[in-house]
């Protein structure tokens, strides 16, 4: 039961990374857009 609970907080802890990054990513590119404009 350990061992599965350990690997299911894997999972989430890489989705929950996977996510941020994604967030960070979008954001990024939304910034350089709005700069390249001025």
């Amino acid at each position: 039961m350990k061992t599965l609970k350990q690997i299911d907080m894997k999972a989430v802890n890489i989705k929950l990374m996977s996510s941020v990054i994604k967030s960070t990513v979008i954001r990024t590119q939304f910034l350089i857009l709005m700069t390249d404009d001025l």
